[in-house]
């Protein structure tokens, strides 16, 4: 017999056990013999897997090595593979952050996510790319927790966020920017090019009238003596 149960600690905390129960014959007097376990790792390892496996948020760890040891239903789907499997062993800088977004290639030496797990530190990274199964890339937003057991590291943890809308925000924002900088210095052209053409046409105006104004001032007359 099998059960899940809760016991009771000595200061009154509770913790969740695992019971199996067997019968058994001791001489000839049939007992049962109890084994308990306590699941509360089991447990808050479950919890921890439903929280990862129901949350948006595309994540995933690696061990020491940079191969991939859980991912998570969003990641599949943003990295567009199939199932988890695609991913679980393979080296995670290989398959996915190989080169930058420019074309150039990445050397893992050079990668944020690894350099974070060498010093033991977290990291944030939000101007970089992920390939996906199709070759495309997608901008990601990212951040590294190196994940310790005993004092020692182990591996690190990624969650990663598409990026594409906000980028393509970013730039619809900073195009309007441009345009509308565009429009104002050209209207501040054509004012100034007004500006200049209305007092070109007042000085030859007033120009004009000074000629006109010479050719009409009178002759004097000569005096004659007697």
């Amino acid at each position: 017999i099998e059960f899940f149960t809760e016991h009771q600690r000595k200061d009154g905390s509770t913790y969740p056990v695992e019971v199996h129960l067997q019968s058994t014959m001791l001489d000839t007097n049939p007992v049962f013999v109890a084994i308990i376990l306590d699941i509360t790792e089991r447990r808050r390892a479950q919890e921890q897997e439903r929280l990862i496996q129901s949350t948006g948020e595309a994540i995933y760890g690696i061990d020491l090595e940079g191969n991939c040891t859980f991912c998570n239903p969003a990641l599949v789907r943003l990295l567009g593979y199939d199932n988890e499997g695609q991913l679980l062993g393979r080296n995670m800088h290989q398959l996915v952050h190989h080169t930058r977004g420019d074309g150039t290639p990445y050397p893992v030496d050079d990668c944020q996510i690894y350099r974070a797990l060498r010093a033991n530190d977290s990291n944030h990274v939000d101007d970089e790319v992920f390939w996906r199964a199709d070759g495309s890339s997608v901008p990601v937003e990212y951040r590294s927790y190196p994940v310790a057991e005993d004092g020692a590291v182990t591996g690190c943890v990624v969650t990663v966020v598409d990026i594409s809308e906000r980028k393509a925000a970013l730039e619809l924002l900073q195009s309007s920017k441009a345009l509308a900088e565009e429009a104002a210095a050209t209207k501040s052209r054509s004012r100034r090019s007004t500006v200049s053409e209305h007092s070109a046409t007042a000085c030859s105006t007033f120009r004009t009238d000074l000629r006109l104004c010479s050719l009409r001032r009178p002759i004097p007359s000569k005096s004659t003596s007697c």
